[in-house]
């Protein structure tokens, strides 16, 4: 069977978002591909915070492999 996709949005740069997404990929096991919509550096940031690592992939469609994957926006400045 195959897992669905799940993309989600980091949220706001500034807000709490980008510690939730990396912390919620770092701590939980999903049942799901997940796609992260977001600002690669902001991520960095929020991963320093937090003490983890996420192994992030390019996204590139149709997603191909395990994520998670990354859609990098570059358009927030940390």
């Amino acid at each position: 069977m195959k897992v669905p996709v799940l993309a989600l949005t980091m949220g706001d740069p500034a807000g709490v978002g980008p510690e939730i997404v990396v912390g919620t990929l770092a701590h939980w096991g999903l049942e799901a591909e997940v796609c992260v919509v977001g600002d690669r550096r902001v991520l960095a940031e929020a991963e320093r915070i937090l003490g983890v690592s996420i192994p992030w992939k390019e996204a590139r469609f149709p997603l191909e492999g395990n994520g998670p994957f990354l859609l990098d926006l570059a358009n927030a400045d940390p």
